[in-house]
């Protein structure tokens, strides 16, 4: 599932919702059926775009997104598998101290590289349910198509929810919610939203320059 929608939209809000961290002034959460009061914590990771990032080793920034497998080594290295972040320790070691800048011999972090460690984190316990919060700010609109379809394939059998305001990477999704103004306006697949002729189409327009590669083609 893809939610987009311009900034101040509401994407943000909604998934705080869904999560628990807000409570709705009237109705209620459901999701695949079951009150959201009911989910239970391990079963639900998500990485938002104000990741942290803790000044302790490779290990913890990944593990603490589910601490029962801290010290399991094959847990970790397939959350950061799922990740894209297992060249990293091509790199380092799984005890390196980190900064919010550099690992413990000085090498610089850059802020992609960070992220790929907040969406490893995310992925620990391999949870049935993945929300991603603009998980590819701090790439270019071809490297963030580039990411999403990764996480397509890497997530095959999961509930994803992937949450831009960019929108190029949504025609990959199955289904695509469109928000404005705190409200959901459209809600589909891309081609039938491109044929409502509405809010998404109009974005999609916009947008479509960001992700033109016709100039490696020579087209």
């Amino acid at each position: 599932i893809a939610i987009c929608g311009e900034n101040g939209s509401g994407k943000s809000t909604l998934v705080k919702l869904l999560l628990g961290l807000y409570m709705p002034d009237k109705g209620e959460v459901y999701i695949n059926g079951v009150h959201s009061h009911s989910i239970t914590p391990g079963s639900v990771g998500v990485a938002f775009q104000d990741y942290v990032c803790y000044p302790f080793t490779l290990r913890e920034n990944v593990g603490f997104g589910y601490l029962k497998s801290l010290y399991n080594n094959e847990a970790i290295h397939y959350a950061m598998h799922m990740g894209g972040a297992y060249e990293l320790l091509n790199k380092m070691q799984l005890e390196s101290l980190l900064t919010k800048s550099m690992d413990d011999n000085g090498n610089e972090l850059s802020g992609g590289e960070w992220q790929r460690i907040a969406l490893s984190r995310a992925n620990m316990n391999n949870k049935p349910i993945m929300i991603f919060d603009e998980p590819a700010a701090k790439l270019d609109p071809l490297g963030e198509l580039k990411q999403f379809s990764q996480i397509q394939n890497v997530m095959h059998g999961r509930t994803v929810i992937l949450i831009s305001h960019r929108i190029g990477f949504a025609k990959l999704a199955q289904r695509i919610i469109v928000m404005r103004d705190g409200k959901i306006v459209e809600d589909g697949s891309h081609e039938e939203l491109l044929r409502k002729n509405g809010e998404y189409k109009r974005m999609f327009k916009e947008q479509a320059q960001w992700y033109d590669t016709s100039w490696e083609t020579g087209l």
